[in-house]
């Protein structure tokens, strides 16, 4: 007991190495101690080592009389952030079909049908995560992504703009949305969008977003002067502006400035 108490505050205070080792002698101390194990698998997690953690739930769950769907979600996470949507999926299934409300469960299974390029069963999943927790704007993201994928450009544009109508104080609904307009060549809407964006974040946030609608709009002379404003000031981050436009990255006149400003 004293040394899975000891456990859980190294844990509240996130340092996880000093947690695992605590519940680590927890468990041989007491291997029945099946909560041990699932803080163990937590700790893992959060140090962002799936792999670890995967070890850890399962003895958890063996020692459940009932399966907790909650737990077995996890599990699947951890199989999803380690790559092996195979074991993700069929464990998401089982947690889905165990728990049919769990609006987590079903938007990591539509992770996992969209890393697995089945992107068609990854919308009925993210609609159904959608459904059940309509104001979470990573679901919505995710949701216009899939449609993205099979080419559905009006519903993705949908999505698109209800994540930002959901959470527009939220930066990466936007830079999803502008990210779109722009690789859609519909730059009709962007002038408009990025006003709007204007309106909720100050210049660091948002300058290198305005970057990329300029180049978008063949604004080139323009969005060269902001771009060399942002790096003197050394405001945001320029990997925005490549996440958007790869191509800027092997620009000569956007490397150019880099160095100037390094």
């Amino acid at each position: 007991e004293a040394w899975f108490n000891q456990g859980l505050a190294f844990k509240a205070v996130q340092t996880y190495d000093d947690a695992i080792d605590a519940f680590e002698f927890c468990i041989a101390i007491d291997t029945k101690n099946k909560y041990a194990y699932l803080e163990c698998a937590e700790c893992f997690e959060l140090k962002g080592q799936p792999n670890q953690a995967v070890k850890y739930y399962h003895e958890f769950l063996a020692q459940e009389e009932e399966i907790d769907p909650e737990v077995l979600t996890k599990l699947g996470k951890c199989f999803l952030n380690a790559e092996d949507f195979a074991q993700a999926q069929q464990i998401l299934i089982k947690a889905v079909l165990l728990k049919p409300l769990s609006a987590e469960g079903h938007f990591l299974l539509g992770r996992t049908f969209l890393d697995s390029n089945q992107a068609k069963k990854a919308i009925g999943s993210l609609s159904r995560a959608h459904e059940l927790d309509p104001l979470n704007e990573f679901y919505i993201l995710e949701l216009a992504e899939a449609y993205l994928l099979v080419d559905n450009l009006d519903k993705a544009h949908f999505y698109f703009s209800e994540a930002i109508d959901t959470a527009p104080d939220i930066i990466h609904t936007w830079t999803a949305f502008i990210s779109f307009l722009i690789q859609e060549d519909r730059v009709e809407e962007l002038a408009d969008t990025l006003e709007g964006v204007e309106a909720y974040f100050g210049v660091d946030d948002v300058i290198y977003l305005k970057v990329a609608a300029l180049f978008a709009l063949k604004k080139r002379k323009e969005a060269l002067y902001y771009l060399g404003e942002a790096l003197s000031e050394g405001m945001g981050n320029i990997e925005t502006l490549f996440g958007i436009l790869p191509d800027l990255a092997e620009d000569k006149e956007v490397i150019s400035l880099q160095f100037q400003y390094k």
